[in-house]
């Protein structure tokens, strides 16, 4: 979800800051729009981000408490089609992914969504774009849902950071949700210890070669570790979808936080 979108979810009793569903019977068709479109593009870059560092950067801010339940393929088809996403969106088929959340407040407002996703597109050399497709629902519709969503789940806080990348010399601003997952699994086990990322939002692909090359000002990056370039089976098992289904492995953070203290060495190295 972008960050216009969570902002707005965030507004407790707007119930027009998204479509609405408030009923199994309800379609998508029904809800305010032009007929068939294509879904919106997301743009972010993972980073693993060592636990250390999570005091730090999230003193003084808020965070929201998310669950997310995830779809089997064949309950993520049947949803599909009872909502006639087909008359709404026009790349439904391509959609691999699809959940329900659960957003509460530090009050104790909540904002239930369900979300679908497509597989993650290269975009300048990195697999960080795909589409997205997502509308707001009732709790009663979310606990509807609920038993269909047996593909594993997770609760994490999420805090959200801003921040800026520079491109051609020019300021752009960018945001970071920070998420420690706390619980995973199909009965939402705790952790040994949480688990730490971060999104950074790119208003556009090109943004990419600027975060690398160090122009913006998320400057703690430089201790985390970019998800998308580890190995395919690491990144595979580090997904959310792999860490709502299995929870997580040690082998993996053990793997991850490896490469996080070369980057710490790296850095001590260069007396950074």
């Amino acid at each position: 979800m972008s960050r216009t979108e969570s902002s707005q979810a965030k507004q407790s009793g707007d119930q027009s800051a998204k479509p609405f569903l408030d009923s199994l019977d309800a379609s998508l068709p029904a809800l305010p729009g032009r007929g068939p479109r294509l879904s919106p593009r997301e743009v972010e870059v993972r980073y693993f981000v060592p636990a250390t560092l999570v005091p730090g950067l999230t003193r003084g801010l808020e965070y929201v408490s998310i669950r997310q339940h995830y779809f089997p393929s064949k309950a993520l088809r049947s949803v599909i089609e009872q909502f006639k996403i087909a008359e709404h969106v026009r790349d439904h088929q391509e959609f691999s992914s699809g959940r329900i959340r659960r957003t509460k407040d530090k009050a104790g407002s909540c904002v239930y969504e369900l979300e679908f996703k497509g597989p993650k597109e290269d975009a300048h050399g990195a697999l960080i774009s795909r589409r997205e497709f997502g509308v707001r629902i009732s709790k009663e519709l979310f606990e509807d849902l609920l038993p269909q969503a047996t593909a594993g789940a997770l609760k994490k806080r999420r805090y959200e950071i801003a921040g800026k990348i520079v491109q051609a010399g020019a300021p752009v601003k960018a945001y970071g949700h920070l998420d420690v997952l706390r619980r995973a699994g199909s009965t939402l086990e705790k952790l040994p210890q949480p688990f730490c990322t971060i999104d950074i939002e790119l208003p556009s692909p090109t943004l990419l070669l600027s975060l690398r090359a160090g122009d913006h000002s998320f400057k703690f990056l430089r201790e985390c570790v970019e998800i998308n370039c580890l190995n395919n089976d690491l990144r595979g098992t580090l997904s959310n979808r792999a860490l709502a289904r299995v929870g997580l492995a040690a082998h993996a953070l053990e793997q991850v936080q490896q490469e996080a203290d070369e980057l710490e060495r790296v850095l001590r190295k260069l007396g950074r």
